[in-house]
């Protein structure tokens, strides 16, 4: 502080100007009789006045007019020096300060001293210490420590809120900062910076009652911020259009939020928030952190309950035995689970003429949104192509009703939407179809967390569906598999037609649940068909005895194509018609069953009817030939018997007369007659083969103990001219009475192709489990060529000799036939010319 001198000399006054003039002190000098004198430059700067003009002015009308304008309170402080310089008394350290004008309020300590010393003229010194910095200083520190203690309150405030309830509790420290900071009204304004444009508002007004409305009903879009803002984001102080209150408004910046937090007073400056923005920020800060976890935790809990309701909507979908029968189950699921009103899905229909299905879950209180079978909803209508594209190509379309245009906008409106979400169903094999999300009550702007929670859903839906169709192309595979095994088995237990025939239509009606059904067998020279068989439930429905190709509704059946709904005529049922096909391009019949309750069949039975038709064409095929053959086999037998009989006739006669003959002649002609014999012989021998092949593959084997030796020594007697060396045994074996073809024709094919002077030998040995015989000859012995189809039908050796080959063709058989095996070896190893041998195996007898 400046202190006035004691003593002035009339020498020492220009100095004394000079050095009062570099003080930044406004100060001003008054001579003896109250007038000024002079002024430094400080208080010129200050009064926006000169020192020539206040020279000799009136010192109380100085700090009336000019100085008292200034200050606060300005008229009694100029009353109040005045009244001390009446007094002659002194001021010391009387506190002033200028208005708030705009510019920054002026703090000042006052003194004012009488100067005397002497003979010398007296005055006065008055001197505007200036303190503004202290001031301020101390009052910011003030005003921190109260705005400190707000921040802690309301910081307090917000950590003991749960989030459900954060909202609330931010209305009330708004309230709690508007009164502690004295302003008249404080307002958090947000809105989500990823440009959805979506606004958070919480107000608190002194004059109101209520909160305003302020920006609600408006939508913001966020631009970069402006440079003047800085990376800071320094308060900005606007005032409003009445002028009549100023704003402080502190940019707000979060992680998905942004805004500014808004304080409201009477136009002038408030120095609690001017030099405490820091403070400001930080509450700002601290609601948009709570606000940011708040939409974290809506966002988490939504998509928590959406994952859980496709979980259990999966589950159910799993557990079921058709999804189409649980899909309204599991669309209530995700619409509980979504918290909206309505959730649709539409499935595109490749193979469905109508191109799409429609399921549908609502809520109690609300009607279908979408007629059954209306598809111009919302895909096809007309102006919508970009919509069906940008969910073909796997996008998901959300919006507002009251955004759209007003053409789009009536179909949502119609059904009382406010706000929709539309996702494409995919399976992984293509698109499904599309899911859709109706909220009828809030105009919701759909978060990234909630869309990809629905994505989640609609893709784990489609692939529960792609799953299930599966398993139901499976279990109609496998139904088709049944009913054709069915109808192959029926065709197979049974031996006449009109029992294949009964038995595979009673089995298809039983796996396609029909009631009523018939059989046609066509005649194609006759272009028509025949009613063979009926068989029927309940009342009895009316079949046509005949059908033919006047009937247009039925005709394309006779040509192979199916009919799957159509009536011969008029008074008859509405029937599927399956031709049956054999093993030609012409059918050989048609099936007619009766319509279920008249509703056609699916298309995964009529796929299971047109299997039947070849299966069951094929079985009347069979039928037909099986007939046929045993019609032409018990014909060949009947020749055959007849042939056998007369034959056997005959070959008596012709023997008895050959007999007499070779007794009658001699020379030559008795050569004649003994090849005669042989001849008439051979026949005998064929036709004895033929009835021994026939008893073969026509009688069942039926075993019996059998005594060997007694078998071979019989057979021996046969060949009276042929040396035969055998050793008795004493064996059963397991065989029949036709055991006995086995050594007459090994013996006799010895001799036949062996000639007059062959040996034969027959051997019995015990091999485990059962015998070895063995019949060698001494003949001209079998190539290794022959050996393997020795015993074929039709094959024998290579010298011209009587025989077919049939002999050992029954060996090997009657062999098999008794469980044996048989084999040709050469009687000398290594040695084919030198002899045949044969060996075969028998069972023990039991």
């Amino acid at each position: 502080m400046v202190t006035p001198p004691s003593h002035i000399e009339y020498r020492d006054i220009p100095l004394f100007f000079a050095a009062y003039d570099t003080v930044e002190m406004p100060i001003c000098i008054s001579d003896g009789e109250g007038k000024i004198r002079w002024i430094n430059q400080a208080m010129e700067e200050w009064t926006r006045t000169s020192r020539d003009t206040v020279a000799g002015m009136e010192n109380g009308i100085f700090f009336t007019t000019i100085i008292a304008p200034l200050l606060h309170d300005g008229s009694a402080f100029a009353a109040e020096i005045e009244n001390a310089g009446a007094r002659a008394e002194t001021v010391r350290h009387r506190i002033c300060h200028t208005h708030e004008d705009g510019a920054e309020r002026r703090w000042f300590d006052f003194s004012s001293v009488i100067v005397r010393n002497g003979t010398q003229a007296s005055g006065r010194i008055d001197i505007f210490k200036d303190i503004t910095v202290p001031v301020s200083l101390r009052r910011a520190e003030k005003h921190q420590k109260v705005l400190q203690a707000l921040v802690a309150e309301i910081s307090a405030m917000l950590v003991a809120t749960p989030l459900t309830a954060i909202e609330d509790t931010i209305r009330k420290a708004l309230r709690r900062l508007g009164e502690g900071t004295g302003v008249s009204r404080c307002h958090l304004f947000l809105m989500r910076e990823d440009g959805s444009g979506r606004t958070f508002e919480y107000e608190w007004d002194a004059r109101a009652a209520s909160p305003g409305e302020g920006l609600s009903g408006v939508t913001v879009f966020p631009f970069p911020r402006q440079p003047e803002t800085g990376a800071g984001g320094r308060v900005l102080k606007t005032v409003s259009m009445n002028g009549t209150l100023q704003s402080h408004a502190v940019p707000l910046h979060g992680r998905t939020l942004g805004g500014f937090l808004c304080l409201d007073m009477p136009a002038g400056d408030l120095p609690l928030l001017t030099h405490n923005q820091h403070l400001l920020r930080m509450t700002g800060d601290m609601f948009i952190n709570v606000l940011e976890s708040l939409q974290t935790d809506e966002g988490l809990r939504r998509h928590d309950t959406l994952c859980e309701s496709v979980m259990n909507a999966s589950g159910s979908l799993l557990r079921s035995a058709g999804w189409e029968d649980d899909i309204t189950g599991v669309l209530s699921t995700l619409g509980k689970g979504a918290g909206v009103h309505r959730v649709y899905l539409f499935e595109v229909c490749h193979e469905d003429e109508n191109g799409m299905r429609l399921f549908e879950w609502h809520t109690p209180d609300l009607s279908p949104g979408i007629a059954p079978g209306d598809n111009d909803v919302p895909w096809k209508a007309g102006g919508m192509e970009a919509w069906s594209a940008a969910l073909a190509l796997g996008h998901v379309i959300t919006g507002i009703t009251a955004d759209l245009p007003s053409r789009i906008r009536s179909i949502f409106s119609e059904r009382h939407v406010k706000s929709f979400a539309i996702i494409p169903v995919r399976t992984g094999e293509g698109c499904f179809g599309y899911i859709g999300f109706e909220d009828c009550q809030t105009a919701r702007s759909w978060t990234r967390t909630e869309i990809e929670a629905l994505k989640t859903a609609a893709d784990s839906l489609g692939l529960m569906i792609l799953r299930k169709m599966k398993d139901q192309k499976v279990k109609q595979f496998n139904t088709q598999l049944t009913l054709i095994n069915g109808i192959v088995g029926a065709a197979a237990s049974v031996s006449s037609l009109e029992d294949i025939i009964g038995e595979t239509l009673r089995s298809t009606m039983k796996f396609l649940s029909v009631k009523a059904g018939a059989v046609y067998l066509l005649y194609p020279e006759k272009h028509e068909g025949q009613r063979f068989l009926i068989e029927r439930q309940g009342p009895k429905p009316e079949f046509p005895a005949k059908i033919d190709a006047l009937t247009p509704a039925i005709a394309p059946v006779l040509a192979g194509t199916p009919v799957y709904e159509a009536a011969a005529g008029e008074g008859h049922p509405r029937c599927a018609w399956i031709p049956l096909v054999g093993g030609t391009a012409a059918p050989v019949g048609v099936m007619a069953l009766l319509l279920r309750d008249d509703h056609p069949f699916a298309a995964y039975e009529k796929q299971a009817l047109d299997a039947v038709g070849r299966e069951f064409g094929a079985a009347i095929t069979r039928g037909f030939l099986q007939e046929r053959l045993e019609d032409s086999i018990e014909k060949a037998n009947l020749y055959l018997d007849i042939m056998a009989h007369d034959i056997k006739n005959a070959t008596t006669v012709s023997i008895m007369y050959a007999d007499m003959l070779r007794e009658m002649v001699h020379g030559e002609p008795l050569e004649f007659s003994e090849k005669l014999m042989d001849s008439i012989r051979r026949t005998v021998e064929i036709t004895d083969h033929v009835s021994t092949i026939r008893r073969l593959h026509e009688e069942a084997p039926v075993l019996k103990p059998m005594d060997l030796d007694a078998i071979i020594k019989k057979e021996i007697t046969r060949f009276p001219k042929t040396t035969i060396h055998y050793s008795p045994s004493s064996f059963l074996v397991c065989a029949d009475d036709l055991i006995s073809e086995i050594f007459y024709n090994l013996i006799g094919n010895s001799v036949k192709f062996g000639g007059e002077d062959v040996e034969v030998f027959i051997r019995v040995e015990e091999r485990q489990p059962g015998y070895e015989i063995t019949v060698e000859d001494t003949g001209q012995g079998i190539p290794d060529t022959l050996k393997n189809v020795i015993f074929d039908r039709f094959q024998r050796g290579t010298k011209k000799a009587a025989g077919k080959g049939l002999g050992l063709y029954i060996v090997r058989t009657l062999v098999e036939r008794y469980g044996g095996t048989i084999s040709v070896h050469d009687r000398v190893p290594g040695h084919a010319g030198q002899g045949a041998s044969i060996r075969f195996t028998l069972k023990k007898a039991e």
